[in-house]
């Protein structure tokens, strides 16, 4: 078990919850083609692989996660009526994952190695899933000063 603070916007996105109607008529429901789970299920099975290397089995994985404005009229509004949910998360294929933290692994050395020998190198962004289509560019990525996409999404010159 993962332990996960969220708010009710990433509560929605994680449990594919759809707003279906319109009104005071309107339900929530749950569509399995808007799930997104992406980053939590590559994290935990990373945690996994590495507790197979110590011999350690895991035999399920779950998140367990606390809506930080659950109880609130916003969260109501979204369809999240809870403050705090399991949910289980898949098992990847291990080749799978080796693969994607292995190339983001050779990306950062890489994009180290170049920086040190260039101070004005400006390594290759995120995809657009990874940052949320530059959401996450332009409120909450520590590094994006230093990035080209980062960069474009702030404005900054």
């Amino acid at each position: 078990t993962d332990y996960k603070t969220w708010g009710s916007y990433r509560m929605v996105r994680a449990l594919g919850i759809v707003k279906d109607g319109k009104g005071k008529d309107a339900t929530f429901i749950i569509n399995p083609d808007t799930i997104d789970l992406r980053e939590s299920e590559l994290q935990l099975n990373n945690y996994t692989i590495m507790l197979e290397g110590y011999g350690l089995s895991v035999g399920k994985m779950q998140l367990q996660v606390t809506v930080r404005d659950g109880g609130l009229q916003i969260a109501r509004t979204r369809g999240v009526d809870f403050n705090i949910r399991l949910i289980p998360i898949k098992r990847l294929d291990n080749t799978f994952v080796k693969y994607y933290f292995g190339n983001k692994h050779n990306d950062l050395i890489n994009s180290l190695e170049e920086y040190k020998a260039d101070p004005n190198y400006l390594p290759e962004p995120c995809d657009d899933e990874e940052c949320w289509n530059g959401a996450r560019c332009r409120g909450w990525c520590e590094v994006a000063e230093y990035c080209p996409k980062g960069i474009m999404e702030q404005g900054v010159k």
